[in-house]
C-alpha cells in the first residue's frame, strides 16, 4: 500500500513544511523487488486534490504508468499490477499532480 497524504517534514533545520508523503515518509519507502517478481501495489489518495503515482525507470505498460490522466480523487485508490521484467536498477516514483508539479 502506498498511502499519500500531507505531513509535516523538516526540510532544513527549523524549517517545517507540509508536503506530500508516502506512508508518512519523505522520501517515500524503498520498494525492493527482483526480476521475475510481480509488483502488486495499491495507491490510496489521502490528499485533498487528485493524484496518482508515476514510476520512473520501471518498464510498465500504460495502465501502470501513473500518468496524470489516471489520477484518482481524494479518498480514491488505484491498483498497480505488473511484472518486474528488467535488470537491477534504482528507479523512483512520485505523484504527478496535474498542473501542479511545480508547486
Amino acid at each position: 500500500m502506498l498511502h499519500i497524504k500531507n505531513s509535516p517534514v523538516e526540510i532544513a533545520p527549523n524549517r517545517i513544511l507540509s508536503v506530500p508523503t508516502y506512508n508518512g515518509q519523505f522520501p517515500g519507502p524503498t520498494i525492493v523487488t527482483k526480476a521475475g517478481d510481480q509488483a502488486t501495489l495499491t495507491f490510496q489518495n489521502g490528499l485533498t486534490q487528485d493524484s496518482i503515482t508515476h514510476w520512473h525507470g520501471l518498464l510498465v505498460g500504460p495502465a501502470n504508468d501513473g500518468h496524470p490522466r489516471q489520477v484518482v480523487g481524494p479518498g480514491g485508490s488505484y491498483s498497480y499490477n505488473f511484472p518486474i521484467a528488467q535488470r537491477a536498477a534504482l528507479d523512483w516514483y512520485h505523484p504527478p499532480p496535474p498542473m501542479q508539479t511545480g508547486e
